[in-house]
């Protein structure tokens, strides 16, 4: 790697001379007879077509990295930098600069291969322009002192200064309270703090923090939140479908989502988690907790653990996996299965309940009595349809079995 600074400008234009031209010139670049300027501005730092340190000084600086993988760190001032035909990293430092990541293309034999850039901005009303053809640049902003505020359908962001963006970034937020407006297929990952997040679609992780993510449109989504009370609305306020699959993880804490949207995976760890859904297509998985999970009109999927879960279907044919803890299942309208066992090991706990609905519904359970002779399971089938639960009880050596769990439709058996 070789390093260079203004100190060595001489040498850095030997340097060019020496090298050989590159492939092309990214947009921002010019080159005349010696002199490579960034911007229109002539270059004070050069760098060469391999792999360079490039450092700016505490006044204004122009520098033009030129090809390899380098890293760019122009201080204070107020700098002018143009990255190269590589992955570069890229920090402006204080003072209002003009940072372009410039296309960062590599060809062999097929077509080009583009690789993002790493660029801060550091503290300044900034310009950064993101010109890649293939992934969008990472714009980090993980070493502020302070929030921001983010709309990227106009390009600013606020916090730090007043920075403008060109192009479509990739965000790695503060470690601070972040608030957030994306268009379009967004990709950010936000640290701690209380987090305000709203995006069409896209990748989105939080850290640490009481977040707020809302999802506006239509498309592939994955959420992953974080530690903390975490809320998720997923209204699907476009048309009916979504395009691509949707994923959401919500991480430790209490947890509350809320979803419009067909086609959805819910993921929940440990925590008193809250998950709703309505006129739609979806798969839940409560973690460890005392959860509440409201199904909606078509068809759900739900995946119990070992908290004291609550559910309530409501229309579709359902199926509702069992877990090891404590259930409270209620079947709405369909033809609805519950699957799995009411205890998961030979140690007793607390029972299940699980009551039918309207339609033709099917209980099926294999589990434990408890010692004290207690029944560990209690059903209630509907009052429609031909209602059936099988059940196949085993017991501790020397204890004895439970009462049969009975039905209360018509027709159960």
């Amino acid at each position: 790697m070789k390093r260079i600074s203004t100190s060595l400008i001489s040498l850095g234009a030997a340097m060019v001379v020496l090298a050989p031209a590159p492939a092309a010139v990214a947009s921002g670049q010019t080159v005349g007879r010696d002199k490579p300027r960034c911007h229109g501005a002539i270059a004070t730092i050069v760098g060469t077509s391999g792999k360079d340190d490039l450092r700016g000084t505490p006044h204004r600086d122009v520098i033009v990295a030129r090809g390899g993988k380098d890293t760019i760190d122009g201080f204070a001032g107020n700098d002018v930098i143009c990255g190269g035909r590589a992955e570069d990293a890229i920090r402006g430092g204080p003072g209002d600069d003009t940072i372009d990541g410039q296309q960062d293309g590599v060809q062999w034999a097929g077509p080009a291969i583009y690789y993002p850039n790493r660029i801060q901005g550091g503290p300044g009303d900034d310009k950064v322009i993101e010109s890649s053809k293939g992934t969008p640049d990472l714009l980090t902003f993980e070493s502020a002192d302070r929030g921001i505020t983010a709309d990227l359908a106009k390009g600013r962001v606020r916090g730090q200064g007043r920075d403008r963006l060109k192009g479509a970034f990739r965000i790695i937020g503060t470690p601070h309270g972040d608030r957030v407006t994306a268009p379009g297929r967004a990709s950010m990952a936000l640290g701690r703090g209380r987090d305000r997040v709203v995006v069409d679609r896209g990748r989105v992780a939080t850290g640490k923090g009481d977040d707020t993510i809302t999802v506006r449109a239509n498309g592939r989504f994955d959420i992953v939140s974080g530690p903390g009370d975490d809320s998720i609305s997923l209204p699907n306020t476009g048309s009916n479908h979504v395009s691509g699959s949707w994923e959401v993880w919500a991480g430790y804490g209490d947890d509350s989502v809320s979803s419009n949207v067909p086609g959805i995976s819910i993921y929940a760890e440990e925590g008193n988690d809250r998950v709703e859904a309505t006129a739609s297509t979806w798969t839940v998985a409560p973690g460890p907790g005392r959860n509440t999970v409201i199904g909606s009109a078509a068809v759900d999927r739900v995946h119990l653990s070992n908290g004291r879960d609550t559910v309530r279907t409501n229309g579709g044919d359902d199926v509702v996996k069992n877990g090891s803890g404590r259930s409270n299942v209620r079947l709405g309208a369909g033809d609805d299965k519950v699957q799995g066992a009411s205890l998961g090991g030979k140690a007793p706990v607390k029972p299940d309940t699980f009551r039918g609905g309207r339609g033709v519904d099917l209980v099926s359970y294999e589990y434990w009595y408890p010692p004290h002779g207690r029944r560990g399971l209690t059903v209630h089938l509907g009052k429609g349809g031909c209602d059936r639960h099988v059940h196949r009880p085993r017991q501790h050596p020397g204890i004895r079995a439970g009462k049969r769990n009975v039905g209360t439709g018509p027709a159960d058996r």
